[in-house]
């Protein structure tokens, strides 16, 4: 059974000596300390930490309102519940006093036994969830402290591995460039395994970019230009440069093009318009369109990449953007997806003070669009 230790304090040996007889005859759950004024209920209370205290008001050196005050002010008797007692101070103002020094119950004196020992019943069974929750709270902010520093290690050796292999993958792809796979050296099967090689590295390649990416806008390392500029254009030559890509699928990528002025960063602002557009050639099926737009809707310039796919699920539109995610949608060619394209899209676009979303429906198309201030 477990033992509580309560800490009685009043002046008067009458009123201390009835209080400790109801605690003793109720329960042996309970162990009684005592102290006769508030300096003296301090010192125990600091020693002993007691699980309850009933505090006389009225008692010399120092009465039991500057007893509370001064436990309610140290780090280890603070949370200790205090029943203020008295037989003088029975006002409502009273009452008010003893409660914002910290009491957490008022009880009139003469002490009736029954009122008394329901009172702490109470209180230590409230004390005692207080502390449970107190003690989850803190195992939980530990484990969140734990979880932290190991992603923060996770974070930092992705970004080693990363960079560490940028290096000889950009040589592995620059020395396949300089060979001609059309060179009589080589035979068929050779080439074909040469163009393999350099497909696979620039993939890697990119993936690598991505990481570098999401590790430094979640740093706060990224750096932006920002300047006024012409997201239509820019549009424009990203849409260009996935007509060859779209038509290996007999893709058709349809323009409607208009100039807009936005303050963003020229290369992340390309960047994301290369993610869209290669988000929306890889998950549309064969002999379908993809329609590009860039017009102004009131004071923001719109960009919108629509294409004729599989769509989004409802009850998957909020895990979207989060980076490493694959839905169910399933890419129509067979290429490969990493789960990071849109999460940088969302990530770049938000740091330039814009907003991204995607409206969709399953089986017929999503739509992505991107909005900035109109500069």
């Amino acid at each position: 059974m477990k033992t509580y230790r309560i800490l009685v304090a009043d002046d008067q040996p009458g009123n201390l000596d009835t209080i400790i007889k109801y605690l003793e005859d109720s329960s042996s759950m309970y162990s009684i300390l005592n102290a006769t004024n508030g300096r003296i209920a301090c010192k125990v209370a600091e020693k002993k930490l007691p699980d309850l205290i009933i505090m006389d008001w009225e008692m010399p050196v120092m009465s039991g309102i500057e007893a509370i005050r001064y436990l309610k002010a140290q780090e280890t008797t603070k949370d200790i519940p205090i029943i203020m007692a008295t037989g003088v101070m029975l006002s409502p103002a009273h009452l008010k006093v003893a409660l914002d020094a910290g009491a957490i119950d008022y009880i009139r004196k003469p002490i009736e036994r029954t009122e008394l020992l329901s009172r702490i019943n109470s209180i230590l069974k409230l004390a005692d969830s207080y502390k449970k929750i107190k003690q989850q709270n803190e195992d939980i902010q530990y484990t969140n402290k734990k979880l932290l520093a190991l992603n923060q290690e996770k974070n930092q050796l992705i970004h080693v591995v990363a960079h560490d292999l940028k290096v000889p993958l950009s040589h592995i792809s620059s020395l396949i460039s300089i060979i001609d796979p059309g060179s009589e050296n080589l035979t068929e099967q050779q080439s074909k395994f040469l163009e393999i090689i350099g497909l696979s590295a620039d993939r890697l390649i990119k993936l690598i970019n991505n990481i570098l990416d999401i590790d430094a806008i979640e740093s706060n390392k990224a750096t932006l230009n920002l300047e006024a500029s012409n997201l239509g254009e820019i549009l424009q030559e990203v849409s260009d440069e996935f007509i060859f890509l779209a038509a290996q699928k007999n893709i058709e990528i349809i323009n409607d093009i208009h100039p807009g002025i936005a303050l963003v960063d020229r290369i992340h602002i390309a960047q994301i318009f290369e993610n869209l557009l290669s988000n929306s050639v890889k998950f549309s099926p064969k002999n379908s369109k993809i329609y590009v737009r860039c017009h102004i809707i009131g004071e923001k310039v719109r960009v919108e990449v629509q294409d004729q796919g599989q769509g989004i699920l409802p009850e998957e539109m909020s895990q979207l953007f989060i980076k490493y995610q694959k839905l169910s949608a399933k890419p129509t060619g067979g290429e490969k997806s990493t789960g990071l394209g849109l999460s940088i899209v969302k990530q770049y676009v938000e740091a330039m003070k814009g907003h991204v979303w995607c409206e969709s429906e399953p089986g017929q198309g999503a739509t992505f669009i991107v909005e900035f201030a109109q500069t």
